[in-house]
């Protein structure tokens, strides 16, 4: 059980989801939402004639008529992976911020399980990036000044999902435990890039979406970091989104769709 405090008496900021629902207690007085796991959170994504508003002035370009995501329908299924490729301007990290929550900045309709994102409040959204999302952006997101471990310790600490020997393990074998007390800072942008897969992985997902997340890694490397990305994917059932500008993660069994 996790509790979350306080909240207004009758207020169940997350009463529409599937992974959680609220019951709420008094305890001395004060209410306190209580979160009872259940099942999955998000099973599809289904996008809807989405398109970037930055793109609206050219819609009727190939670019866009030819593309199999910008103005279509297509739905992503929980427990299946995707790929993405485009060449670099064609939109990849707007979908992704997109299908992330992150940003709105588009037309169209993106629904989780048939419920529009857009209606999703700022508390909704924050349970849907703890519990059901996990997003790993085009650009690093470490703190430099950090070292490596404490990066990784700083997203698992929101969340307790992995033990400390899981962490060493995945760390161990994407080889990059040597770097476990160097600043963050101070390694390559491929040794980040690994943190950062690692750090991603310190969380509950259904969907792990992943922003061009191989770029600076070699073809070794690409594929031990797929290899341990399928089998977190396959233990947990979950879903992959990723992209691609050229160097695609070496993921078996992927759908491919061209942006």
């Amino acid at each position: 059980l996790k509790t979350h405090l306080p909240f207004h008496k009758g207020k169940n900021l997350i009463a529409a989801d599937v992974k959680y629902q609220g019951f709420y207690v008094n305890l001395q007085n004060k209410i306190y939402q209580i979160e009872v796991h259940i099942s999955s959170m998000i099973h599809e994504i289904t996008i809807q004639n989405i398109l970037p508003d930055v793109f609206s002035d050219i819609k009727d370009r190939p670019q866009i008529t030819a593309s199999e995501i910008w103005l279509k329908t297509v739905t992503f299924r929980r427990g299946e992976r995707y790929l993405i490729s485009a060449p670099s301007g064609a939109g990849k990290s707007s979908l992704c911020a997109f299908i992330s929550c992150s940003r709105k900045d588009y037309e169209g309709k993106i629904l989780f399980d048939g419920v529009e994102t857009r209606n999703f409040d700022i508390n909704h959204i924050c349970q849907l990036r703890r519990n059901a999302i996990s997003f790993m952006t085009q650009r690093t997101l470490i703190f430099p000044e950090l070292t490596v471990l404490e990066n990784i310790n700083l997203k698992n600490g929101i969340c307790n999902y992995k033990s400390a020997s899981d962490i060493k393990n995945m760390m161990q074998i994407l080889d990059i435990e040597q770097l476990a007390d160097r600043k963050a800072g101070l390694c390559s942008i491929g040794q980040q890039q690994r943190v950062q897969i690692v750090t991603i992985l310190c969380q509950p997902f259904d969907f792990l979406i992943m922003d061009e997340p191989v770029s600076h890694l070699d073809e070794k490397n690409n594929t031990i970091a797929a290899n341990l990305i399928a089998t977190e994917l396959e233990s947990r059932g979950a879903g992959l989104i990723t992209t691609s500008v050229g160097n695609p993660l070496n993921i078996n069994n992927a759908i491919h769709l061209n942006l």
